[in-house]
């Protein structure tokens, strides 16, 4: 839009609408200018060689990246408007496009109200709020068969489910003889002392499935109780107060459309929509919209010398910084005109946990040993579809929401054992492992966050006496080297080692307020892992028990 001689040009970010890399979407986009990753390979690019490298082909790399994004989007746009007749630009990123596709195509507020809720009330309701399940129930190396299975879009099969609408009705002495449906204040006690928990407590690492040996004072979301109740799980409750919503599965049809086209998609296009958009449609409901942090940008002028003052009168300013003329300050404020209702997230993620625990429970009785749960996943000993466990409904039909799947491709489909070292630190070996790590390493599992697994280092030492493993940088192109982390590295942790490697970043003198070029150094620094967890008691056999409640603390 061009007026009184300016032109109006407003920058964003394509990630937050297509969560995934420009190289995989241009292998499901297919756009004519497909993005080509072994040009350049930019982390091995620095302050030295970032000229030898544009001319070894970094032109027609960044000219290829700036199409074939431009390319992707267009393609992207054009899609979701035969499907849903939207215009996806109007949507900041993926979540708030699959709420869009609800409220346009499937709302029914006359029915149905997702209404706004009081400040205060959305405060207890959000102590109810809590995550995925990710823990070890077993360290060190487990030897097998063992099976990893997921469940197949375990928040969409949630959603499909009837969900709180409405405003609620407080019940400030609870309800007699019956468990209302909706925000529970409870005191819980029970649970098991040497088995995986139902009730989660946020601890210092994450969440905790703890034994409550006295009772705790906590917010739950009802169906979870119920759901101890109709098992006859061992705990006893008291409910002290509760928030009774209405129920109905609203948002099955939204759900059950964009599934349909993620799995009977004729085009990767469609199925890359559909998938994406089923897979972030309840997230945003539970975002949080009061004292959020906001950057703002704001040039001094005449008329206001001071853009600072305002935020300080207001008491919202958190942190400010000047570069010439313009103010960049951090304050706190309330997000206007975003449509959120967060008792919609509170049930969708308290769902998706009993699923999980459910097929975890089914396991332990059915005689076997959960080892590893991560938010969808189990990692176990035994064949979920073998009939003589008598648990085969969970994989009836792998491809329908809430069904189990099989995680490996390839068969067989267990592996010969599996190296837990905590959360989110897992490897499974390939199909064929031996000793040789250098031996069809692709083929493996390994899962360590925070580490870059696909990388390949220029230098690798082993100091056996320290014991330890350090990964270091390639200071030239050409020494993009052939170590990568591989099952090994696993295997030697388990047994004390520790991995190190470095990193290099760029920090601002100004706390990363501003990315000028004056103000930006570089910064080398050493990451470590090792065999470490703290969401339970680690025993002498690694195997790993619950914390326990004694009114004081978890121990």
């Amino acid at each position: 839009m061009i007026r009184k001689n300016y032109l109006n040009i407003i920058l964003r970010d394509s990630f937050p609408l297509l969560r995934a890399s420009l190289d995989r979407l241009s292998k499901s986009f297919k756009p004519p200018h497909p993005k080509l990753p072994d040009l350049v390979h930019h982390e091995l690019v620095t302050d030295d060689n970032w000229e030898d490298s544009y001319f070894e082909g970094g032109e027609r790399y960044l000219k290829h990246d700036l199409l074939s994004l431009a390319e992707i989007l267009q393609i992207f746009r054009s899609k979701m408007q035969q499907l849903f007749e939207i215009d996806p630009i109007e949507s900041v990123t993926l979540p708030s496009l699959s709420r869009t596709v609800f409220m346009r195509k499937y709302y029914q507020p006359a029915d149905y109200p997702l209404c706004t809720l009081a400040p205060e009330f959305n405060s207890f309701l959000r102590k109810a709020y809590y995550g995925g399940r990710v823990e070890a129930h077993q360290l060190g190396v487990i030897e097998g068969p063992i099976y990893y299975f997921d469940v197949t879009s375990e928040y969409p099969f949630a959603m499909l489910q009837s969900l709180p609408y409405g405003e609620p009705v407080h019940l400030p002495h609870g309800a007699h003889g019956r468990i209302p449906y909706g925000l529970l204040r409870v005191r819980v006690r029970g649970g098991w002392k040497d088995r995986p928990n139902l009730f989660p407590v946020r601890g210092e690492d994450g969440l905790i499935y703890p034994y409550f040996e006295l009772p705790y004072e906590m917010y739950v979301w009802s169906e979870e109780v119920q759901f101890s109740v109709d098992n006859r799980f061992p705990y006893t409750f008291e409910i002290i107060e509760a928030w009774e919503f209405n129920q109905a599965p609203y948002y099955r049809k939204c759900i059950d459309d964009l599934y349909r086209i993620k799995r009977d998609a004729e085009s990767p296009v469609e199925r890359q929509i559909g998938k994406d958009l089923v897979n972030s449609g309840y997230g945003i409901w539970g975002m949080k919209v009061e004292n959020v942090n906001k950057i703002v940008l704001e040039t001094a002028t005449r008329f206001n010398p001071s853009p600072i003052n305002k935020y300080l009168e207001t008491m919202t300013l958190k942190r400010s910084n000047v570069m010439e003329n313009t103010h960049f300050m951090k304050v706190s404020t309330n997000l206007d005109n975003c449509v959120t209702y967060l008792p919609l997230a509170v049930a969708v993620t308290a769902k998706a946990r009993i699923h999980l625990f459910s097929l975890m429970n089914d396991i332990i009785e059915a005689g076997g040993k959960v080892y590893y749960t991560d938010t969808d996943s189990v990692i176990t000993n035994i064949d979920i579809g073998d009939p003589q466990y008598g648990i085969q409904y969970w994989r009836e039909n792998e491809n329908e929401m809430g069904q189990v799947k099989v995680e490996f491709d390839e068969e067989p489909i267990s592996r010969p054992e599996v190296v837990i070292l905590g959360s989110k630190f897992y490897a499974f070996p390939p199909s064929a492992y031996s000793e040789r790590p250098d031996e069809a390493e692709y083929e493996a599992k390994l899962t360590l966050k925070g580490f870059y697994k696909k990388f390949r280092w220029g230098f690798m030492t082993r100091d056996e006496e320290a014991k330890e493993i350090h990964f270091k940088l390639p200071t030239q192109m050409e020494e993009r080297g052939p170590h990568q982390l591989n099952y090994s590295h696993f295997l030697d942790m388990a047994n004390g080692w520790v991995l190190k490697h470095d990193v290099q970043r760029l920090v601002s003198k100004t706390r990363g307020w501003i990315n000028n070029q004056c103000n930006v150094s570089r910064e080398e620094m050493t990451i470590q892992f090792k065999m470490n967890y703290k969401k339970g008691k680690v025993e002498d056999d690694l195997s790993v028990t619950p914390w326990k409640w004694d009114s004081i603390k978890f121990y």
